[in-house]
């Protein structure tokens, strides 16, 4: 086959073309970009809070009273006192059959009573004029700080207990009346202006005593006694024993 020169060159120039294009579209080519998944930022680990200890609970003694209980008035006008005896000022009275709220007692518990009224008024009743078959024991004995104290007992010749004694202190026409218990004990309660020189003597009893005979006689005495108060001073505790 004869040669052509001219076609030769044609094709060595068709050639170089196409190698300078094919450089230049490489160069052209854009590089992938990896792209990273995005990292979740985690939050730093929150330390679990210690569990609170729960306060220990604090066991407070509760003292079992009774709760105030109404009563009836059994006399015609009651007086309400500023204390527990007849020595205390008058603040009020109530009529009878009256319901009143007793809240609590003397420590003795068989004498006086802390009452109040429908209107409000509180004051000290004895226990005597009150129709009350509950326990008075279960009541709470108010503290008597505001008066002066006198505390005993009365025996009978062999030293046993002298129940249902009566019992009276007094100075000129002041006087207040007690009864000795089961126990042959008793208690006055005076105001602390009390001073001075007062009486004690066993004034009456009961026929239902221990010292009492059948028909409700004894032939024997109690000695009664002179007291000095002075309200500075702390209560006295006495002893009457019966001679027959």
């Amino acid at each position: 086959m004869r040669n052509h020169p001219f076609v030769l060159f044609v094709l060595l120039l068709f050639v170089g073309l196409l190698s300078s294009l094919g450089c230049g579209l490489e160069t052209f080519l854009p590089i992938p970009t990896v792209t990273q998944p995005a990292t979740e930022t985690l939050p730093p680990p929150t330390a679990s809070p210690s569990p609170t200890a729960s306060p220990t609970p604090v066991n407070t003694p509760t003292v079992p009273t009774a709760a105030p209980a109404l009563v009836h008035v059994s006399v015609d006008a009651l007086n309400m006192r500023s204390g527990p005896s007849t020595l205390f000022e008058s603040l009020g009275h109530v009529n009878r059959g009256a319901l009143i709220t007793l809240i609590g007692v003397t420590p003795s518990g068989n004498d006086w009573a802390l009452v109040k009224r429908e209107d409000g008024l509180t004051g000290w009743v004895s226990l005597t004029f009150l129709e009350f078959k509950g326990d008075l024991s279960a009541f709470p004995a108010i503290n008597m700080g505001f008066t002066y104290e006198i505390h005993g007992q009365t025996l009978d010749s062999n030293g046993a207990p002298a129940d249902k004694i009566n019992l009276a202190i007094y100075q000129g026409n002041q006087r207040s009346d007690a009864y000795s218990d089961q126990n042959g004990e008793f208690s006055f309660y005076l105001p602390k202006s009390a001073a001075g020189l007062w009486n004690l003597e066993v004034v009456g009893y009961d026929c239902g005593s221990r010292i009492a005979q059948g028909d409700c006689q004894f032939t024997g005495h109690f000695e009664p006694t002179t007291l000095s108060i002075d309200p500075a001073n702390p209560g006295q505790t006495l002893v009457f024993t019966y001679k027959p």
